[in-house]
Order: C-alpha cells, then sequence, then structure tokens
C-alpha cells in the first residue's frame, strides 16, 4: 500500500479515537441545552456503530442499577491494536 494512503488511514483511526473520547467525556455532564445535546447526538451518531459492537458482546460491570460500560476502552484497545498493525505494513 502506498504511505499516503496509510497515513490517511493513520489519521482517521486517530480521530475516531477522540471522538470515542469526546463521547465518553459527553456522557458524564448532564445538560438539557439544545446545543450541547446536539453535539452529543453527533458524536453518538458517529461512534454508536462501532461501540455497539462491542456493547453486545461486553457486559456492563456493577449491579444495583448502577452500571459501568466498559466498551469504550475495549473499543479504544482495538482501535489503537489496528492503528499499530496499520503503521507496520
Amino acid at each position: 500500500m502506498s504511505h499516503t494512503v496509510l497515513g490517511y488511514i493513520n489519521t482517521l483511526l486517530f480521530v475516531y479515537s477522540w471522538l470515542i473520547i469526546g463521547r465518553v467525556l459527553l456522557s458524564w455532564i448532564p445538560s438539557q441545552a439544545p446545543v450541547f445535546r446536539s453535539i452529543y447526538g453527533f458524536f453518538y451518531t458517529v461512534t454508536e456503530p462501532y461501540l455497539g459492537i462491542f456493547r453486545r458482546i461486553i457486559p456492563t460491570l456493577g449491579s444495583g442499577g448502577v452500571g459501568i460500560d466498559v466498551s469504550p476502552i475495549v473499543a479504544l484497545f482495538v482501535l489503537y491494536l489496528v492503528q499499530r498493525l496499520v503503521m507496520g505494513l
């Protein structure tokens, strides 16, 4: 593969990783402002297809109605592995 194509793929994976991190951070902020909801909606729409794969496989940790979703951590780790694989080509 061309180094230019690999560079673009690497950049896309890097940006997507930050979109996932942004979604996680925004999910911790309760807000009813329409602007905030639309920003969070963008992050959700872009990242949910990927995160949904992991959410179906990995159960939420915790009990008593309080759970911790670790799927973003696993998803970021997989993206990191793919990024390292791409850069090794």
